[in-house]
């Protein structure tokens, strides 16, 4: 990514503190290849705090990622959308004060506690995916495994977009 592009506002402020917020994959390998955008968040803005969105089982792995200040355990149930628990989970969110949060996976779920909290600034590539229980079924489309980029460079580039 070309940090002396003049489109967006791409351009890191220092001064900012405010907590990052990021909701990982939550399987275990992915997990920690999230990793890659936790430090270019730190590269490009060193004062600001950075937290992620955690399940019991990678919740230990956090503790070992430099740049991460705490991890949110939260276990929400998958194969259905749990609204009681997404609104107690933004309740959680919402006094920590996050300014910014990064979805990592392209799901509208991983969006829906971070909307509730009221965070005002998302850096989510998308809401296909997770859409299939509205009577809707579609499909993403996938590249063929050669022309697919790269894990980490993804997350880098969602990372960087914001």
């Amino acid at each position: 990514m070309n940090q002396n592009s003049a489109i967006g506002d791409n351009r890191p402020d220092p001064t900012r503190t405010d907590p990052v917020l990021i909701v990982p994959y939550m399987w275990i390998g992915d997990f920690v290849r999230g990793h890659s955008a936790v430090r270019l968040l730190k590269e490009r803005w060193p004062n600001r705090p950075v937290d992620l969105l955690s399940t019991t089982l990678c919740a230990p792995l956090a503790d070992y990622m430099p740049g991460v200040r705490q991890a949110i355990v939260y276990d929400l149930p998958r194969g259905r959308i749990a609204l009681d628990k997404q609104k107690e989970l933004a309740a959680v969110l919402r006094q920590q004060g996050y300014k910014t949060a990064l979805m990592m996976p392209r799901t509208w779920k991983s969006a829906l506690a971070p909307t509730l909290a009221g965070i005002p600034r998302h850096a989510h590539p998308g809401v296909r995916g997770a859409c299939r229980g509205a009577g809707r079924s579609h499909r993403s489309h996938r590249p063929r495994r050669s022309t697919a980029p790269r894990p980490a460079r993804t997350h880098a580039a969602r990372a960087c977009s914001r």
